[in-house]
């Protein structure tokens, strides 16, 4: 699957790296950045630091450096993919994805306006085009 580099630079651009990586990691401003421990090793002073201005983190013990989608891809332990769609889905973002052609990706808001009687959670679905069974249909958790 191929995301457009401007989707995926729009989510860098309007992610909050502070408020993200604050989901997983308890941070306390300190100037003009925040500090935490690290979730990449075991941290027992705070090493980890988010700097809101330039949209990265580093922490100076384990070398863990990047920006909010690598963190979420490591923290996470997903794809490359996977992050930008969860880091999209925290700023509001849809993440459509080009190329292929053997999976359909269809959204939560198709399913729930189609007569196709799926379950209407949040769930996404990947509907292979020539399935005709109900097991060639992979369901993921969101």
């Amino acid at each position: 699957m191929i995301i457009p580099e401007a989707t995926i630079q729009k989510i860098k651009d309007e992610a909050d790296i502070v408020k993200i990586i604050g989901e997983y990691v308890k941070l306390e401003k300190q100037g003009n950045n925040y500090k935490g421990l690290c979730p990449f090793h075991d941290d027992s002073n705070p090493s980890l630091t988010v700097s809101p201005t330039k949209k990265i983190y580093k922490c100076f013990s384990c070398n863990a450096s990047g920006n909010v989608l690598t963190f979420i891809q490591n923290h996470n332990h997903v794809s490359f993919v996977e992050a930008v769609r969860i880091v999209g889905e925290k700023c509001g973002i849809v993440v459509e994805t080009q190329g292929d052609d053997n999976i359909v990706r269809v959204s939560i808001n198709t399913i729930k306006s189609s007569k196709t009687p799926l379950i209407s959670m949040n769930f996404s679905y990947e509907i292979r085009p020539k399935a005709k069974k109900l097991e060639n249909i992979c369901i993921k958790e969101t």
